[in-house]
């Protein structure tokens, strides 16, 4: 028997969210449709913030990252935060990139940065919940270390 998708976290249930892009509207956005869903979301302007972020602000269970910052990009802020995790022994945290790049533009660089996927901008603030509640209830494993 399936059930009917989720379109907001169960009750009782708290996921955080870093919405990191330089587009102020653009986070307002996305933090409206995650908070819909039942997310706390933390914005920030830059991938150059996201460790002091996390140190002084985490852990968070997903990561949104903007892939053309001024200072720094969502791929080169993805690499530092999978670096931080892993020498730093810090629990894996999903990143996913939010674009107005097309999909065959961004999807190896997503990969190879050591994000878990990405979604293409103008997102989808009606579905993006239901989908985010679905990867954090049910993940996939982590890649293994390298």
């Amino acid at each position: 028997v399936q059930s009917a998708p989720l379109d907001s976290l169960p009750p009782g249930v708290v996921k955080k969210a870093l919405l990191v892009d330089d587009d102020k509207i653009h986070n307002r956005a996305l933090e409206k449709a995650l908070a819909r869903a039942g997310f706390q979301c933390e914005m920030a302007n830059d991938g150059s913030v996201v460790l002091g972020i996390l140190e002084s602000s985490g852990p968070f269970d997903v990561i949104f990252f903007d892939q053309t910052m001024k200072v720094m990009t969502g791929t080169t802020a993805a690499r530092m935060v999978r670096e931080w995790e892993s020498k730093g022994q810090r629990p894996y945290t999903p990143l996913f990139s939010a674009t107005g790049r097309s999909e065959g533009e961004i999807q190896r660089p997503t990969w190879m940065s050591g994000m878990n996927g990405f979604v293409v901008k103008p997102i989808d603030l009606k579905n993006i919940g239901a989908a985010l509640i679905k990867f954090l209830l049910d993940p996939p494993p982590p890649p293994p270390p390298r």
